[in-house]
């Protein structure tokens, strides 16, 4: 090949580069602007996934507690000792108040959304 036609054969390459290029651009701009229009509630989906899931653990953990604090409060009986008794109810209170709370700010999140929606 002459110089020419190498000229011409990579004016065609850079053409063609970055004519898909800029086709990628708008698709990557338009892919933007389609998620900053999306909603709070469209853009964390999942949380209501997230939120079923502290629900379920909710209910297992207790299910557990509620079995094992008889046999936690007899054995604090037999050693005289009720330091693991309180302890267990002390850190059940705490995980059930921080689920209800996580539970509690995910539904804020979706409220605040939908209040927010409405006024648009």
């Amino acid at each position: 090949m002459s110089k020419e036609q190498e000229k011409k054969e990579q004016e065609k390459q850079q053409g063609f580069k970055s004519g898909a290029q800029e086709r990628f651009d708008q698709r990557l701009e338009k892919g933007k602007k389609e998620l900053e229009n999306r909603t709070l509630s469209e853009k964390y989906h999942f949380l209501t996934a997230f939120q079923c899931l502290i629900g379920l653990s909710m209910i297992i953990y207790t299910i557990f507690f509620i079995i094992t604090i008889g046999e936690s409060f007899d054995l604090a009986k037999r050693m005289d000792d009720y330091t693991l008794f309180f302890t267990s109810i002390i850190s059940y209170s705490l995980v059930l108040f921080n689920s209800i709370c996580v539970i509690s700010i995910v539904n804020f999140l979706f409220n605040l959304d939908n209040n927010k929606s409405d006024k648009k």
